[in-house]
């Protein structure tokens, strides 16, 4: 393989992920389905989603919550081109989310919700290149209690709710038990 395939490869594969991101926090997430193979996965720790209809499901419920308000702000993005049809990426993700009524001079800032990781699976198909199998890993996450020992729960289309001290919703539906 050639330098400038390589190349291509990497940015058709970084484009991708920003793609990605400027769906769902622009009010589009619905089409994020299409950026994933026919047989792609989506995962966390608490979740595996399969298949572009199961992916769109999840994204639509997302962009049907029009009360939040988020940036993926996606950076380190490091593709590695495996061969002429695969490659490889892992990007560093900071996510700022505000759930509730939308302001004239934008959502309040109290920080990013999460900080943590997309490791990426990529491969070029009819479509060009599509993502294969994406893993979601967090870092680090805020958790805000309340004084009631809970904390606010939010899931990817925004149903609310509480949970106990100590859960946490990230994420796409990511709950986890912080002990």
């Amino acid at each position: 393989m050639d330098d400038a395939f390589r190349l291509a490869a990497e940015r058709a594969c970084e484009r991708l992920v920003i793609a990605y991101t400027h769906l769902i926090d622009f009010g589009e997430a619905a089409q994020v389905a299409d950026l994933f193979t026919e047989d792609g996965v989506w995962e966390s720790d608490k979740q595996r989603v399969s298949g572009r209809d199961q992916i769109k499901a999840g994204f639509v419920a997302r962009q049907n919550n029009t009360r939040r308000t988020s940036r993926h702000v996606c950076t380190n993005i490091a593709i590695e081109v495996v061969s002429e049809t695969e490659a490889t990426g892992i990007t560093y993700l900071t996510l700022y989310r505000h759930d509730g009524d939308h302001v004239k001079r934008g959502a309040p800032l109290n920080g990013p919700m999460l900080l943590g990781e997309y490791y990426d699976r990529f491969v070029l198909t009819r479509e060009g290149w599509r993502i294969a199998h994406r893993r979601v890993k967090v870092a680090f996450a805020r958790v805000s209690t309340t004084s009631d020992s809970r904390v606010e729960r939010h899931d990817i289309a925004g149903e609310g709710g509480t949970a106990h001290k100590g859960d946490i919703v990230l994420h796409s539906s990511i709950r986890v038990h912080i002990e």
